[in-house]
C-alpha cells in the first residue's frame, strides 16, 4: 500500500510540473494548435501512467494472494494429514485495497474440539505473510463441507476416490 501511495504522489508531482510547463508554453505560444497538442499529449501520458500504476497494483495483489494461499497450505487440520486449503476448508479469501485480508472457512464437523486452534492457526499464518496488514477469519457452517471440496492432491493423500 505504501508503494502505491508513493507512486501516486510522484505521479501527482510530475503532473503538476507538466501543467506548469504547459501553462508557460501556452503563454509563450500564439499557436493554439501547438498548445492543444501539448494538452492531448499530457492527457495521454497521464492515462498511460495511471494504467501502469493500476497494473502494478494488480500484480502486487495477485502475488499477495498467491503468498496467502501458500501460507494456508502450511496449516494442517490436526486430525487429518492434509492442509486446510487442499482439504477445502477455505471458502473465500478477500484482499482489500489496504491489504487487509478476510477469510471465510469451515471445518469438517461443527463439533470439532480443535476449532479455535485451527481458526487461530489460519489467522496467524495469513497475518504473517509479508504485505498483509491484518487478517480476519470467520468460521461458517453454510454451505456444509463435504469431500467434493477437496483438491485432487488431498483425495490422493487420504486414499479417496476423486469421483
Amino acid at each position: 500500500m505504501t508503494v502505491l501511495i508513493v507512486e501516486m504522489t510522484l505521479l501527482i508531482v510530475v503532473m503538476t510540473l507538466l501543467i506548469v510547463v504547459m501553462t508557460v508554453l501556452i503563454v509563450i505560444s500564439t499557436d493554439r494548435r501547438e498548445w492543444r497538442n501539448l494538452i492531448m499529449g499530457l492527457k495521454d501520458w497521464i492515462k498511460k501512467k495511471a494504467a501502469e500504476v493500476a497494473e502494478e497494483d494488480k500484480e502486487r495483489r495477485m502475488r499477495l494472494e498467491r503468498d496467502i494461499i501458500m501460507a494456508l497450505r502450511q496449516v494442517y487440520d490436526p486430525e487429518i494429514p492434509v492442509n486446510v486449503y487442499d482439504l477445502g476448508l477455505i471458502y473465500e479469501v478477500k484482499v482489500d485495497d489496504d491489504h487487509n485480508v478476510y477469510i471465510q472457512m469451515t471445518l469438517t464437523a461443527p463439533n470439532c474440539p480443535m476449532a479455535d486452534y485451527v481458526v487461530e492457526q489460519v489467522r496467524a499464518a495469513v497475518a504473517d505473510v509479508p504485505g498483509v496488514v491484518s487478517a480476519r477469519v470467520d468460521l461458517v457452517w453454510e454451505p456444509e463441507w463435504d469431500k467434493s471440496r477437496m483438491s485432487e492432491e488431498a483425495l490422493v493423500e487420504l486414499g479417496l476416490d476423486a469421483e
